[in-house]
């Protein structure tokens, strides 16, 4: 079973139109059982009206929520928690008209070797149109991200197309302490530092489409990223202490 989350925040424009395309899509190219998780996230519009409709039309789509907005990451291990399948890929609403579904195929595959996949904007092959502010803070931010965290090893932190094997996914949220859109740093942190396996395949991504609207507030989630960047650090800073305490410790002990 491959478990599809799709977090949504008064999405109810769209929510219909991404869907019925997904249907469509699976249909004729996926042979694995599968479902669709719609996950509200607090939404003030028909968000949720619309998503409980899809899912009473499609067997395969399942809908949970909660009433207060908490962020994406919060939507995400909310939806995730319940999963019992194989594999989880998330996604945004708008994957279909940023990515293209047939990127799906070639994150399935990579994921049956590792126990992260990262559909990447930033490596050799990939092909990006994005909106220059956009593109410029991402790139300040990654570059932020490099020189503090270089051990983190990973080009594309906060893209909206990841895949996970459902029990690493589990595991590493055990740890999390975040939930908006700095969950994607802080998990990908707690997931290098534990060991695991983390591959990232090129990936087209095109911005520039009639229609795009990204639900990130570039102000208030920098600054949030920003945070994110810090306490991540700090903490795994106090682990390498108590680490170095415990070798210190049993060296003495001996």
């Amino acid at each position: 079973m491959i478990h599809f989350l799709i977090p949504l925040y008064n999405k109810g424009a769209s929510v219909a139109d991404t869907v019925d395309e997904l249907a469509r899509f699976f249909k004729d190219s996926l042979r694995e059982p599968y479902e669709i998780v719609l996950c509200d996230d607090g939404s003030t519009d028909n968000t949720l009206f619309l998503a409980r409709k899809l899912a009473a039309a499609y067997p395969a789509v399942r809908v949970v929520g909660y009433e207060k907005n908490k962020g994406r990451g919060a939507a995400l291990k909310f939806a995730g928690n319940a999963c019992q399948g194989e594999y989880i890929i998330y996604f945004d609403l708008d994957f279909p008209r940023t990515t293209g579904l047939s990127s799906l195929s070639e994150m399935i595959a990579h994921l049956r070797d590792n126990d992260i996949v990262i559909g990447s904007r930033f490596l050799k092959g990939s092909k990006t149109r994005r909106i220059p502010l956009r593109a410029f803070i991402s790139k300040a931010y990654r570059c932020l991200v490099y020189c503090i965290l270089p051990e983190l090893k990973v080009r594309d932190i906060d893209v909206g197309f990841k895949g996970f094997k459902t029990a690493c996914f589990k595991e590493v949220n055990r740890y999390s302490m975040m939930g908006g859109w700095a969950w994607d740093l802080e998990f990908l942190a707690i997931a290098r530092s534990s060991g695991k396996r983390i591959k990232e395949f090129p990936i087209d991504w095109n911005e520039k489409y009639n229609g795009y609207a990204s639900a990130v507030n570039i102000i208030r989630d920098s600054f949030e990223e920003l945070c994110a960047i810090a306490q991540v650090r700090i903490r795994s800073w106090k682990k390498f202490r108590e680490t170095g305490r415990e070798r210190e410790h049993a060296y003495t002990s001996d």
